[in-house]
């Protein structure tokens, strides 16, 4: 009887040890899931935050930066001082003397040219050279000089200044445009492109008047004290040297003028030039004055 207790004991025993066994195997398999399926969840979290990242990446469309529409800059030329001259001194180099007969000076803020003798006195302007296309302006003054005398400009002239342009301004109020050149038989020539009498703009004998002269391809415009007086167009000569005069008429013992300024401004867009035409030798059909003939230039 008393085995059969034991027996029951040991019994009882081993269910239970096996219970707990049992129990612990359970117990160890359910967290042992739970670790499995956490780590499951964690990587694929991972991988899904990868995903929508690669996705996110791989889907964003490619940003091109649109062109910046810039401002074009276009250089805008300006025009070159070819001489600047206002007389304080002669720093420029003009070739001044006086003996019997002419005066060449630079004083007193001005340029003096006097002649007697019924003679022309040329002074040419110095470190110009030849020049083509250019906006000239200079100031005179008419010192002494009747109707029959005049000064003025010799423009686009040859090494001896027997083919040029020459703008004259007599004493009367008048100015005219000259071309001049040698005949067939090297005899010189001038013809008379324009004639204007009587200006307005211009201020008497005396008195300070300020001339512009426009050399722009073939058309040659002139103006006095700011007014267009005067256009015209000659197609031969292209370039040359400048130079002043001053020339004694007949009629009168002596012709005086004074230059108190002058300045050369290139002319940036010129008008083309066009095939020079032979020298025109008609008579203009302007009604003019009569102009006594210049004198030979020495």
């Amino acid at each position: 009887m008393g085995s059969e207790k034991k027996y029951q004991r040991r019994y009882v025993k081993l269910l239970v040890s096996m219970a707990l066994l049992l129990l612990v195997l359970i117990s160890s398999s359910v967290i042992f899931a739970e670790k499995i399926r956490g780590d499951g969840d964690e990587n694929t979290h991972v991988r899904a935050t990868a995903t929508r990242a690669v996705t996110s990446v791989a889907t964003t469309p490619a940003v091109t930066p649109s062109a910046t529409a810039s401002s074009t800059v276009t250089a805008t030329a300006t025009p070159t001082t070819l001489f600047h001259e206002d007389f304080l001194d002669n720093h420029n180099g003009w070739a001044i003397s006086s003996t019997s007969g002419y005066i060449r000076a630079v004083s007193d803020n001005k340029l003096t040219l006097a002649v007697s003798d019924h003679k022309i006195l040329i002074e040419n302007v110095p470190s110009v050279g030849q020049i083509g296309d250019y906006v000239l302006n200079f100031s005179y003054v008419l010192d002494q000089v009747d109707k029959n005398d005049k000064m003025g400009i010799y423009l686009r002239g040859d090494s001896n200044l027997d083919h040029d342009y020459r703008i004259d301004i007599f004493g009367n109020n008048t100015i005219t445009i000259n071309k001049e050149y040698l005949d067939d038989n090297k005899l010189p020539q001038n013809d008379e492109l324009s004639r204007i009498s009587k200006i307005p703009s211009m201020k008497p004998i005396g008195r300070e008047n300020h001339i512009q002269v426009v050399m722009n391809g073939p058309r040659i415009t002139v103006k006095v004290n700011g007014a267009e007086i005067a256009s015209t167009d000659d197609y031969d000569y292209t370039k040359g040297q400048v130079a002043l005069f001053v020339n004694n008429g007949q009629s009168s013992d002596q012709a005086m003028a004074s230059f108190l300024s002058m300045d050369v401004q290139s002319i940036v867009d010129p008008l083309p030039g066009l095939t020079p035409t032979p020298p025109n030798t008609e008579t203009p059909t302007e009604t003019a004055t009569a102009t006594p003939s210049a004198t030979p230039k020495p």
